[in-house]
């Protein structure tokens, strides 16, 4: 015990004495009465407060809601328009439309959204007649129209967004994505008159073919759009094929020979021509004049010598002088 150890032991007791001189303290039993209330007094454990109550409370709940919602959400996946988990999901694929997504990853959301209406046009033919069907197929060809109008507007207006930004090959992407939209567009397009002609109140037809005539319309926005890519392409554009000149336009300048610059080259070459042209040429003789043929013939045996000729002139001379 440091309480009996410490100076103020001694001050204690020194008090004590002087207060009343017939006290008399027991140190030995003081420690022994302490030590006995320590040992004999149950340590209590701290009761529960109204916070700690409540948050154990409201975590249960939130937990349980978290849960509920869970599973609905599940269930609200496969809900096709008509259902009533259907308006859970469509507002689901609106919370996801509004993430922080790129343009074209949303123009894919709108795709699939695009393909799920169609396959529940799909199973809404396939079902039997029955109460209520109609009205159901009603909402389904309501909500095919609304999603491709909605799809082809928005991917539109984001490609164009693109274009102007000079950003082409993400606005090629959406191209593709706006093609395949159109592609769906035209299956729903099918389906739609396949169920409109099993309908036998002419107002529900009248409905089916204002819808079918809003989606034709959606279909020739996207056609003016994929054309106006088609036409506007910047390879196209940028590399135009080069055209054949014409060979016999007379307005056109032919291209004149490069002249020799070199003096020595020119020199040789036109000494060359005076050459040739001061060389006489070997004249052709006639093949019917006997007197030339003969003086050929003799020249070509006649071995060309002039001291030989010289003395057969001088004897010849010397004969016709006797």
């Amino acid at each position: 015990m440091i309480f009996f150890n410490s100076k103020s032991k001694k001050k204690m007791i020194k008090l004590l004495k002087d207060s009343e001189q017939d006290f008399r303290f027991d140190e030995q039993r003081v420690k022994d009465r302490l030590l006995y209330s320590l040992r004999e007094t149950p340590i209590k454990a701290p009761a529960r407060t109204f916070f700690t109550f409540r948050f154990m409370k409201y975590s249960a709940l939130v937990a349980g809601l978290v849960i509920f919602l869970s599973a609905t959400f599940v269930l609200a996946l496969n809900a096709n328009p008509g259902d009533r988990l259907f308006g859970l999901n469509k507002f689901g694929e609106n919370v996801i439309l509004s993430l922080p997504l790129s343009m074209e990853q949303k123009a894919q959301v709108q795709a699939g959204i695009v393909t799920r209406r169609l396959e529940a046009l799909q199973e809404i033919e396939a079902q039997p007649a029955g109460p209520g069907l109609e009205t159901k197929q009603l909402e389904t060809i309501k909500e095919s129209d609304e999603s491709i109008q909605n799809a082809i507007d928005t991917v539109t207006a984001n490609k164009v967004k693109l274009e102007n930004s000079g950003q082409t090959a993400s606005a090629e992407k959406l191209g593709k994505v706006l093609d395949q939209i159109d592609t769906l567009a035209k299956k729903h397009e099918d389906r739609i008159k396949t169920i409109e002609t099993q309908m036998p109140d002419q107002k529900a037809q009248q409905t089916i073919d204002n819808h079918l005539n809003g989606i034709k319309n959606s279909r020739q926005k996207a056609s003016i759009e994929l054309q106006s890519q088609k036409t506007d392409d910047p390879v196209d554009s940028a590399d135009p094929q080069p055209q054949e000149q014409k060979t016999d336009d007379p307005a056109e300048p032919q291209p004149q020979q490069m002249k020799d610059t070199n003096p020595v080259k020119g020199r040789q070459q036109k000494k060359t021509k005076d050459n040739n042209s001061a060389e006489p040429q070997p004249q052709k003789m006639k093949p019917d004049d006997p007197v030339n043929s003969s003086e050929q013939k003799s020249q070509q045996q006649k071995p060309d010598n002039s001291v030989e000729h010289k003395s057969r002139k001088r004897t010849k001379d010397n004969n016709s002088g006797n």
